[in-house]
Protein backbone atom coordinates (compact mmCIF):
# COMPACT_ATOMS: atom_id res chain seq x y z
CA UNK A 1 0.00 0.00 0.00
CA UNK A 2 1.20 3.48 -0.82
CA UNK A 3 0.96 6.02 2.01
CA UNK A 4 1.22 9.75 1.67
CA UNK A 5 2.04 11.46 4.95
CA UNK A 6 2.30 15.24 4.67
CA UNK A 7 3.75 16.91 7.72
CA UNK A 8 4.21 20.65 8.08
CA UNK A 9 7.29 21.13 5.94
CA UNK A 10 8.38 23.99 3.66
CA UNK A 11 6.97 23.60 0.13
CA UNK A 12 10.19 22.54 -1.64
CA UNK A 13 10.71 19.62 0.74
CA UNK A 14 7.12 18.49 0.31
CA UNK A 15 7.41 18.65 -3.46
CA UNK A 16 10.78 16.85 -3.46
CA UNK A 17 9.28 14.09 -1.29
CA UNK A 18 6.47 13.72 -3.82
CA UNK A 19 8.92 13.47 -6.72
CA UNK A 20 10.91 10.83 -4.83
CA UNK A 21 7.85 8.60 -4.40
CA UNK A 22 6.66 9.24 -7.94
CA UNK A 23 10.02 8.06 -9.32
CA UNK A 24 9.76 4.93 -7.18
CA UNK A 25 6.24 4.18 -8.34
CA UNK A 26 6.85 4.80 -12.03
CA UNK A 27 9.86 2.46 -11.79
CA UNK A 28 7.38 -0.31 -10.96
CA UNK A 29 6.24 -0.64 -14.58
CA UNK A 30 4.40 -3.61 -16.09
CA UNK A 31 3.36 -4.89 -12.68
CA UNK A 32 -0.21 -6.11 -12.31
CA UNK A 33 -2.14 -6.72 -9.11
CA UNK A 34 -4.27 -9.86 -9.10
CA UNK A 35 -8.00 -9.23 -9.14
CA UNK A 36 -11.22 -10.54 -10.62
CA UNK A 37 -13.66 -8.79 -12.92
CA UNK A 38 -16.08 -6.16 -11.68
CA UNK A 39 -19.00 -8.23 -12.92
CA UNK A 40 -18.20 -10.85 -10.29
CA UNK A 41 -17.94 -8.28 -7.52
CA UNK A 42 -14.15 -8.25 -7.54
CA UNK A 43 -11.65 -5.61 -8.56
CA UNK A 44 -9.99 -5.18 -11.96
CA UNK A 45 -6.31 -5.70 -12.55
CA UNK A 46 -4.50 -2.45 -11.88
CA UNK A 47 -1.27 -1.25 -13.45
CA UNK A 48 1.30 0.44 -11.24
CA UNK A 49 1.03 3.49 -13.50
CA UNK A 50 -2.55 3.97 -12.35
CA UNK A 51 -1.49 3.71 -8.73
CA UNK A 52 1.21 6.27 -9.44
CA UNK A 53 -1.39 8.64 -10.84
CA UNK A 54 -3.37 8.35 -7.63
CA UNK A 55 -0.21 9.12 -5.69
CA UNK A 56 -0.13 12.50 -7.40
CA UNK A 57 -2.46 13.60 -4.62
CA UNK A 58 0.67 13.98 -2.51
CA UNK A 59 1.70 17.05 -4.47
CA UNK A 60 -1.80 18.24 -5.32
CA UNK A 61 -2.70 18.28 -1.60
CA UNK A 62 -0.62 21.41 -1.31
CA UNK A 63 -3.32 23.25 -3.28
CA UNK A 64 -7.10 23.60 -3.57
CA UNK A 65 -9.95 21.12 -3.17
CA UNK A 66 -13.74 21.13 -3.35
CA UNK A 67 -15.69 23.93 -1.65
CA UNK A 68 -16.79 22.78 1.79
CA UNK A 69 -19.27 23.79 4.46
CA UNK A 70 -18.61 24.29 8.14
CA UNK A 71 -19.72 21.59 10.57
CA UNK A 72 -20.20 21.41 14.32
CA UNK A 73 -18.20 19.31 16.76
CA UNK A 74 -20.08 16.28 18.12
CA UNK A 75 -20.62 16.27 21.90
CA UNK A 76 -17.89 14.67 23.96
CA UNK A 77 -15.26 14.67 21.23
CA UNK A 78 -12.69 16.95 22.90
CA UNK A 79 -9.23 15.40 22.41
CA UNK A 80 -6.50 15.16 25.02
CA UNK A 81 -5.01 18.46 26.12
CA UNK A 82 -1.39 17.28 26.48
CA UNK A 83 0.92 14.30 26.00
CA UNK A 84 2.71 12.78 28.98
CA UNK A 85 6.30 13.93 29.35
CA UNK A 86 8.77 12.27 31.70
CA UNK A 87 10.41 15.01 33.80
CA UNK A 88 14.15 15.37 33.31
CA UNK A 89 14.45 15.69 37.10
CA UNK A 90 13.40 12.34 38.62
CA UNK A 91 12.20 14.15 41.75
CA UNK A 92 9.97 16.55 39.84
CA UNK A 93 6.25 15.90 39.51
CA UNK A 94 4.90 15.16 36.03
CA UNK A 95 2.21 17.36 34.49
CA UNK A 96 -1.07 15.43 34.71
CA UNK A 97 -3.59 14.51 33.46
CA UNK A 98 -1.93 13.53 30.21
CA UNK A 99 -1.97 10.92 27.46
CA UNK A 100 0.50 8.09 26.88
CA UNK A 101 0.98 5.10 24.61
CA UNK A 102 2.29 1.97 26.29
CA UNK A 103 4.30 -0.52 24.24
CA UNK A 104 3.86 -4.03 25.63
CA UNK A 105 5.42 -7.38 24.78
CA UNK A 106 4.63 -9.00 21.42
CA UNK A 107 1.72 -11.41 21.57
CA UNK A 108 -0.05 -9.77 24.51
CA UNK A 109 -3.81 -10.27 24.55
CA UNK A 110 -6.36 -7.46 24.58
CA UNK A 111 -7.22 -8.30 28.21
CA UNK A 112 -3.57 -8.27 29.25
CA UNK A 113 -3.05 -4.88 27.66
CA UNK A 114 -6.17 -3.46 29.28
CA UNK A 115 -5.16 -4.79 32.70
CA UNK A 116 -1.93 -2.78 32.62
CA UNK A 117 -3.95 0.42 32.46
CA UNK A 118 -6.49 -0.79 35.00
CA UNK A 119 -4.07 -1.76 37.76
CA UNK A 120 -2.28 1.59 37.48
CA UNK A 121 -5.52 3.53 37.73
CA UNK A 122 -5.25 4.89 34.18
CA UNK A 123 -8.18 5.07 31.75
CA UNK A 124 -7.92 2.94 28.62
CA UNK A 125 -8.54 4.99 25.46
CA UNK A 126 -7.50 2.67 22.61
CA UNK A 127 -6.43 -0.97 22.50
CA UNK A 128 -4.02 -1.28 19.57
CA UNK A 129 -3.64 -5.01 19.10
CA UNK A 130 -1.83 -4.83 15.77
CA UNK A 131 1.22 -3.31 17.50
CA UNK A 132 0.74 -4.69 21.05
CA UNK A 133 0.11 -1.27 22.55
CA UNK A 134 -2.54 0.69 24.43
CA UNK A 135 -3.29 4.37 24.67
CA UNK A 136 -4.24 5.62 28.11
CA UNK A 137 -5.28 8.76 29.94
CA UNK A 138 -3.04 9.15 32.99
CA UNK A 139 -5.09 11.01 35.62
CA UNK A 140 -2.57 11.65 38.39
CA UNK A 141 1.05 11.27 39.51
CA UNK A 142 0.44 7.95 41.24
CA UNK A 143 -0.82 6.37 37.99
CA UNK A 144 2.02 8.01 36.04
CA UNK A 145 4.73 6.53 38.27
CA UNK A 146 2.98 3.18 38.47
CA UNK A 147 3.05 2.83 34.68
CA UNK A 148 6.71 3.86 34.50
CA UNK A 149 7.57 1.18 37.06
CA UNK A 150 5.43 -1.56 35.50
CA UNK A 151 7.70 -4.34 34.11
CA UNK A 152 5.10 -5.13 31.42
CA UNK A 153 5.53 -1.65 29.91
CA UNK A 154 8.43 -1.88 27.47
CA UNK A 155 8.16 1.73 26.35
CA UNK A 156 6.26 4.73 27.73
CA UNK A 157 5.53 7.12 24.85
CA UNK A 158 3.92 10.56 24.92
CA UNK A 159 0.63 10.50 23.00
CA UNK A 160 1.51 13.56 20.93
CA UNK A 161 -0.93 16.03 19.42
CA UNK A 162 -1.41 16.36 15.65
CA UNK A 163 -3.09 19.37 14.07
CA UNK A 164 -5.01 20.14 10.92
CA UNK A 165 -4.17 23.26 9.00
CA UNK A 166 -6.54 25.39 6.95
CA UNK A 167 -5.93 25.62 3.18
CA UNK A 168 -3.82 28.62 2.11
CA UNK A 169 -5.80 31.85 1.50
CA UNK A 170 -7.69 31.68 -1.78
CA UNK A 171 -7.37 27.92 -2.11
CA UNK A 172 -10.17 25.39 -1.87
CA UNK A 173 -12.65 27.67 -3.64
CA UNK A 174 -14.22 27.24 -7.05
CA UNK A 175 -11.88 29.67 -8.81
CA UNK A 176 -9.72 29.40 -11.89
CA UNK A 177 -6.26 29.14 -10.31
CA UNK A 178 -5.06 26.49 -12.73
CA UNK A 179 -6.81 25.40 -15.93
CA UNK A 180 -10.13 23.90 -16.92
CA UNK A 181 -11.09 20.44 -18.11
CA UNK A 182 -14.63 20.01 -19.46
CA UNK A 183 -15.63 23.19 -17.66
CA UNK A 184 -14.30 22.10 -14.25
CA UNK A 185 -11.49 23.83 -12.43
CA UNK A 186 -8.18 21.95 -12.38
CA UNK A 187 -6.18 23.43 -9.52
CA UNK A 188 -2.73 24.81 -10.15
CA UNK A 189 -1.32 21.93 -8.09
CA UNK A 190 -3.04 19.27 -10.20
CA UNK A 191 -2.06 21.13 -13.36
CA UNK A 192 1.57 21.32 -12.21
CA UNK A 193 1.84 17.56 -11.77
CA UNK A 194 0.24 16.86 -15.15
CA UNK A 195 -3.09 15.44 -14.00
CA UNK A 196 -4.79 16.40 -17.27
CA UNK A 197 -2.16 14.38 -19.19
CA UNK A 198 -2.90 11.36 -17.02
CA UNK A 199 -6.64 11.80 -17.59
CA UNK A 200 -6.11 11.94 -21.36
CA UNK A 201 -4.25 8.62 -21.08
CA UNK A 202 -7.25 7.16 -19.18
CA UNK A 203 -5.40 7.01 -15.85
CA UNK A 204 -8.22 8.25 -13.62
CA UNK A 205 -7.86 5.98 -10.59
CA UNK A 206 -10.53 3.51 -11.69
CA UNK A 207 -10.57 0.47 -9.37
CA UNK A 208 -8.28 2.06 -6.75
CA UNK A 209 -9.37 2.72 -3.17
CA UNK A 210 -7.99 5.71 -1.27
CA UNK A 211 -8.42 6.11 2.48
CA UNK A 212 -8.55 9.76 3.56
CA UNK A 213 -7.18 9.65 7.11
CA UNK A 214 -8.40 13.00 8.33
CA UNK A 215 -11.45 14.71 9.85
CA UNK A 216 -14.05 12.80 7.83
CA UNK A 217 -15.64 13.26 4.40
CA UNK A 218 -19.05 14.82 3.84
CA UNK A 219 -20.96 11.89 2.28
CA UNK A 220 -23.59 14.25 0.85
CA UNK A 221 -21.19 16.46 -1.09
CA UNK A 222 -22.40 16.76 -4.69
CA UNK A 223 -18.88 16.51 -6.13
CA UNK A 224 -17.94 13.42 -4.08
CA UNK A 225 -20.36 10.71 -5.12
CA UNK A 226 -17.52 8.15 -5.04
CA UNK A 227 -17.32 7.96 -1.22
CA UNK A 228 -17.62 4.36 0.00
CA UNK A 229 -20.33 3.30 2.41
CA UNK A 230 -17.58 1.60 4.44
CA UNK A 231 -16.02 4.04 6.89
CA UNK A 232 -14.26 4.48 10.22
CA UNK A 233 -14.59 7.17 12.85
CA UNK A 234 -12.72 7.53 16.12
CA UNK A 235 -15.89 9.10 17.55
CA UNK A 236 -18.04 6.16 16.46
CA UNK A 237 -20.30 8.39 14.36
CA UNK A 238 -20.22 9.20 10.66
CA UNK A 239 -20.20 12.94 11.06
CA UNK A 240 -17.89 15.70 9.88
CA UNK A 241 -16.60 18.16 12.46
CA UNK A 242 -14.03 19.90 10.30
CA UNK A 243 -14.14 20.49 6.54
CA UNK A 244 -10.45 19.62 6.10
CA UNK A 245 -11.10 15.97 5.24
CA UNK A 246 -13.70 16.86 2.62
CA UNK A 247 -11.27 19.37 1.12
CA UNK A 248 -8.52 16.75 0.87
CA UNK A 249 -10.94 14.18 -0.56
CA UNK A 250 -11.82 16.66 -3.31
CA UNK A 251 -8.17 17.14 -4.20
CA UNK A 252 -7.80 13.40 -4.55
CA UNK A 253 -11.02 12.34 -6.22
CA UNK A 254 -13.59 15.06 -6.94
CA UNK A 255 -15.88 13.76 -9.68
CA UNK A 256 -15.53 14.40 -13.40
CA UNK A 257 -18.76 16.34 -13.91
CA UNK A 258 -19.75 19.94 -14.57
CA UNK A 259 -19.44 21.41 -11.06
CA UNK A 260 -16.71 22.60 -8.71
CA UNK A 261 -13.22 21.14 -9.22
CA UNK A 262 -11.80 18.05 -10.88
CA UNK A 263 -9.86 15.64 -8.68
CA UNK A 264 -6.45 14.23 -9.52
CA UNK A 265 -8.01 10.76 -9.77
CA UNK A 266 -11.77 11.30 -10.24
CA UNK A 267 -12.66 7.60 -10.49
CA UNK A 268 -11.09 6.39 -7.25
CA UNK A 269 -13.22 5.06 -4.41
CA UNK A 270 -12.78 7.27 -1.36
CA UNK A 271 -12.89 5.89 2.18
CA UNK A 272 -13.58 8.23 5.08
CA UNK A 273 -11.25 7.40 7.99
CA UNK A 274 -12.03 10.02 10.60
CA UNK A 275 -9.25 10.18 13.20
CA UNK A 276 -9.66 13.83 14.18
CA UNK A 277 -12.46 14.24 16.74
CA UNK A 278 -11.86 17.99 16.48
CA UNK A 279 -9.13 20.18 15.04
CA UNK A 280 -6.52 18.06 16.83
CA UNK A 281 -5.90 14.34 17.21
CA UNK A 282 -3.48 12.25 19.22
CA UNK A 283 -1.04 9.81 17.68
CA UNK A 284 -3.17 6.99 19.09
CA UNK A 285 -6.35 8.35 17.45
CA UNK A 286 -4.54 8.18 14.12
CA UNK A 287 -3.12 4.76 14.90
CA UNK A 288 -6.63 3.45 15.56
CA UNK A 289 -7.66 4.55 12.07
CA UNK A 290 -4.56 3.00 10.53
CA UNK A 291 -5.31 -0.22 12.38
CA UNK A 292 -8.79 -0.20 10.80
CA UNK A 293 -7.19 0.16 7.35
CA UNK A 294 -4.73 -2.65 8.09
CA UNK A 295 -7.59 -4.92 9.19
CA UNK A 296 -9.89 -4.09 6.26
CA UNK A 297 -7.83 -3.02 3.24
CA UNK A 298 -7.98 -6.40 1.53
CA UNK A 299 -11.74 -6.78 1.96
CA UNK A 300 -12.58 -3.21 0.94
CA UNK A 301 -9.90 -2.71 -1.71
CA UNK A 302 -7.95 0.12 -0.10
CA UNK A 303 -4.68 0.70 -1.96
CA UNK A 304 -3.61 4.16 -0.78
CA UNK A 305 -3.77 5.97 2.56
CA UNK A 306 -3.44 9.76 2.63
CA UNK A 307 -2.56 11.69 5.81
CA UNK A 308 -2.37 15.46 5.43
CA UNK A 309 -1.58 16.90 8.86
CA UNK A 310 1.38 17.38 11.11
CA UNK A 311 2.96 17.76 14.52
CA UNK A 312 6.33 18.51 16.02
CA UNK A 313 8.78 15.61 15.78
CA UNK A 314 8.71 12.58 13.51
CA UNK A 315 6.75 9.30 13.33
CA UNK A 316 9.93 7.53 14.44
CA UNK A 317 9.62 9.13 17.89
CA UNK A 318 6.67 6.78 18.43
CA UNK A 319 7.83 3.20 17.83
CA UNK A 320 4.42 1.49 17.50
CA UNK A 321 3.16 4.32 15.27
CA UNK A 322 6.10 3.83 12.92
CA UNK A 323 5.65 0.03 13.03
CA UNK A 324 1.98 0.40 12.06
CA UNK A 325 2.83 2.70 9.16
CA UNK A 326 5.48 0.24 7.95
CA UNK A 327 2.97 -2.64 8.03
CA UNK A 328 0.63 -0.76 5.76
Amino acid sequence: MFITFLQRLPFPRKYNTFLHYMRKLFAMTNHDTNGSSLASGGRPKLRAASTAVVSMLMAAALFGGVPTADAQAPPGSTPLARPCEIPSDPLASPVVPCGAILQLAPGSSADQRASVAQRAGARLRHNLGSVDAVAVLVPNERAFRSLLADPDVIEFIPDRINRLEAPPPGKGKNKDDGSKENGQVVSSGAYRIGAEIAHAAKHTGYGIGVAIVDSGIDPAHADLTNVSSDWFSVTGARDVQDAHGTHVAGIVGANANTIDVLGVAPEVTLFSVRVFPGSTATDSDIMLGLQWILDNHAAYGIDVANMSFGRAGYPSDNTPFWTLIARL
